[in-house]
């Protein structure tokens, strides 16, 4: 089987898969043509097709919808050579000569590696494009998902006590303690608001994990 793509201004709008024998000649040699013809018959003479591979091994990457198409690019290895690759995610990075993937500019620092109390509290780095036209080194800014309202942000310190309990050390998991929230704490001194107790296993959340209040019961950090 084989997969084609059909373009639009260098967009793919959809990818199909085509038999073997729509791409075959009557010796059984396959060619792009052959299948760009077939696809033509079908969606009709004016369409554009490419052939891409499923497992990546031509033109760069597997077509996703949604991709751009790419041609007389530097990269793979090679000084010119056409691929697909996904929308360019910000105004600065280039294609690597290498590999055809986007990649942030030289000038910028690398992605700053996560500790592991960010990795616990599901925080990541995104790219911030007005900091690094401002100033690169501030490219990278550490981040948040909120599961609630599947958006992600930059975050304050003082959200970092509030909206997620402190990372447990390995000798408290052992002991089986884990954090729970205390309004009353918040209320006097938000910093103590996530108390450490040992869990007696009835306010528990899933795995054991106390949690905040939703979103709406949350107050709110300034």
């Amino acid at each position: 089987m084989a997969h084609f793509a059909q373009i639009d201004n260098n967009r793919v709008l959809r990818v199909i898969v085509v038999d073997n024998n729509d791409t075959s000649d009557s010796n059984g040699v396959e060619s792009e043509d052959i299948g760009v013809s077939f696809c033509q018959s079908i969606f009709g003479e004016d369409t554009e097709w490419k052939q891409t591979s499923y497992n990546g091994n031509m033109r760069g990457n597997y077509a996703g919808i949604g991709f751009e198409y790419i041609e007389n690019v530097t990269t793979l290895g090679v000084g010119s050579t056409d691929i697909f690759i996904e929308p360019k995610p910000h105004e600065s990075w280039t294609i690597d000569t290498n590999t055809a993937t986007w990649r942030p500019p030289l000038d910028a620092p690398n992605k700053p590696k996560l500790v592991f109390d960010e990795i616990v509290a599901g925080r990541y780095y995104k790219w911030n494009e007005d900091n690094y036209q401002a100033d690169p080194s501030t490219a990278w800014v550490l981040s948040i998902f909120d599961i609630e309202t599947g958006l992600s942000t930059a975050f304050t310190g003082s959200e970092i006590s509030l909206k997620y309990p402190p990372p447990l050390t390995p000798l408290e998991i052992n002991k089986g303690m884990v954090y729970v929230w205390n309004e009353d704490n918040y209320q006097a001194d938000p910093s103590t608001a996530w108390v450490l107790i040992v869990n007696d296993g009835k306010q528990a959340g899933t795995n054991g994990i106390y949690t905040a209040p939703t979103r709406s019961l949350m107050p709110k950090v300034e």
